[in-house]
């Protein structure tokens, strides 16, 4: 339970830092009725629960890095008329994946919207502990599939020819859950791994990474162009903010001023036709497993 956590004067130290000690009882009570703690590869501890006689309404989580010594915190309420609102202690980069997975996942069990989630300011001591590098710790990978051969997810041989300037650029694809993954810089300052989708209109990012794009500074709100409504597979239609990219690149090939969608915290990174449309063409060699871009 949480409280093994919470009521233990060491492990409950980098909890204790960023909520504050005024805050703290608060989050205590927030988290009475507990779920089960959550372990991840002997690093990750993860609380959850609810206010006694007030679980529909106030509700808490925690993540904890034991290696690292770190900790983030959420804070979820319900406001009458308004709907559920919740605010963040701690700050979340790109190499966060596991308190990012974890604090998404939590956020959509609740139906939090993003946009009603809000970052808690930290000291400026305190948010320096989090923009260190991390201490390495096991990554997180998704089972592989039974079907999958080894054939398939073996490592890409690096170094592969590139063909003449005004010819097929070829570069190497990654295969993870069964579809092609190909790295991604985004506005020269975080690279990350998109799905090749020729199906989606739009480069579409899910909302808990566009979060930490605006929180690293990689995404202004001056880049954000307003809302558009799209059209899924089923036939339904959702409303996406979307927002100018500055600039996206794949291998060396540079596009700037690409158009991107916000996608849902369940959603993939998903690299569509506002960047593949703006080639003369494009293909993938699934025998070589190569993205070729012209």
């Amino acid at each position: 339970m949480p409280n093994e956590v919470l009521d233990d004067p060491t492990t409950r130290v980098p909890i204790l830092k960023i909520v504050g000690n005024d805050r703290f009882k608060d989050f205590r009570l927030d988290m009475g009725l507990s779920d089960p703690l959550k372990r991840i590869d002997n690093s990750f501890i993860i609380g959850s629960g609810c206010r006694p006689h007030d679980c529909s309404d106030r509700y808490s989580m925690f993540v904890l890095d034991a290696i690292n010594n770190l900790a983030w915190a959420v804070d979820g309420e319900d406001e009458i008329g308004e709907g559920a609102k919740a605010r963040i202690w701690g700050i979340l980069t790109p190499d966060d994946v596991v308190p990012l997975r974890e604090i998404r996942g939590w956020l959509a069990q609740h139906k939090i919207p993003l946009r009603r989630a809000s970052f808690v300011a930290l000291s400026d001591s305190l948010a320096q502990l989090y923009k260190r590098p991390r201490k390495t710790v096991a990554k997180i990978e998704a089972p592989q599939s039974l079907s999958e051969s080894k054939t398939q997810d073996a490592p890409m041989k690096p170094n592969l020819p590139q063909a003449p300037s005004g010819e097929h650029l070829a570069i190497p694809l990654q295969r993870e859950g069964g579809t092609f993954v190909v790295p991604v810089s985004i506005n020269g300052e975080i690279t990350l791994k998109f799905t090749i989708d020729s199906g989606a209109a739009d480069v579409s990012i899910p909302a808990d990474v566009v979060m930490t794009l605006l929180r690293t500074g990689t995404l202004t709100r001056e880049d954000f162009l307003g809302t558009q409504t799209y059209r899924l597979a089923d036939g339904s239609t959702v409303p996406s903010q979307t927002f100018r990219i500055r600039s996206l690149k794949v291998g060396d090939r540079v596009v700037e001023n690409v158009t991107g969608s916000v996608a849902s915290v369940a959603g993939t990174l998903l690299l569509g036709q506002t960047f593949l449309s703006r080639f003369k063409s494009w293909s993938i060699d699934n025998q070589r497993q190569v993205l070729l871009l012209d």
